[in-house]
């Protein structure tokens, strides 16, 4: 989970290039949507967000969420 947002973040050109996308399409919100398939899975694990990563979702004015499938 730690990884997830970093790699998606960096995949989509990073904070400043998003910032500058979010500023000039003004979306009513902007929210990560995570979807994990794990719950029939043998290895669930607990994660965590480090705070590089909370404060990237905060720079970007983003909410974050968790589907668990």
């Amino acid at each position: 989970m730690a990884e997830m947002i970093p790699a998606l973040v960096q995949h989509l050109g990073g904070i400043s290039h998003l910032c500058k996308v979010r500023d000039r399409v003004l979306p009513e919100f902007f929210e990560i949507d995570i979807v994990l398939p794990i719950k029939g899975s043998e290895e669930q694990e607990g994660g965590s967000l480090p705070s590089e990563v909370i404060a990237d979702l905060y720079t970007l004015r983003a909410s974050l969420s968790f589907q668990f499938l």
